[in-house]
């Protein structure tokens, strides 16, 4: 199927026609139009909205999958000896308090790169 129109004519433009006089076009369109998606992408996941304060949550974890190797943990992919994980009832109190732990630290850092809050200040033991 030939999209190209010869504006002329009407006709489409031949595959050997279109690659002599674009292929400059031809070259780096793809490269230029990921480009634009990415910085897209980029821009809802850090930029705040009314409904997302902290940028649009479904285009953050896109990122990571794509950009920083994450991805979804099924049963079994776990290697053996590793410990339960923090949620369903094989939970352990320990397990859901050191989650919870990490989970507003993770929560507390977004929001200090963000702008938004301080980093907690740790609590001291005498």
């Amino acid at each position: 199927m030939q999209l190209v129109l010869n504006p002329a004519t009407g006709k489409p433009i031949s595959p050997v026609t279109l690659r002599a006089h674009f292929r400059a076009e031809l070259d780096s369109g793809h490269a230029v139009a990921t480009a634009a998606v990415a910085r897209s992408l980029y821009k809802n996941a850090t930029t705040a909205t009314d409904s997302y304060p902290g940028g649009i949550p479904v285009a953050q974890i896109f990122w990571m999958k794509t950009r920083a190797g994450w991805r979804e943990s099924r049963p079994g992919d776990m290697p053996p000896g590793t410990p339960a994980k923090a949620e369903g009832a094989d939970a352990t109190p320990a397990d859901t308090l050191t989650l919870a732990r990490r989970l507003a630290f993770a929560l507390a850092m977004g929001a200090r790169e963000a702008g938004t809050a301080p980093l907690p200040k740790k609590k001291t033991t005498a």
